[in-house]
């Protein structure tokens, strides 16, 4: 099967498709934004505190 994506928005246009791939990886999308949230903090505080 061959998915279609839109070149302009970079989703699936098929609505049912886009919407489990987006719950799909919501989990890991946002595991992985906490821990960048959290290195950006870290880095702040160390260069504030110099």
């Amino acid at each position: 099967m061959r998915y279609q994506i839109s070149r302009w928005r970079a989703e699936f246009l098929d609505r049912d498709t886009e919407r489990r791939y987006r719950s799909h990886v919501e989990d890991s999308v946002a595991l992985h934004a906490s821990r960048a949230l959290l290195a950006w903090a870290v880095l702040w505080l160390f260069f504030w505190l110099e």
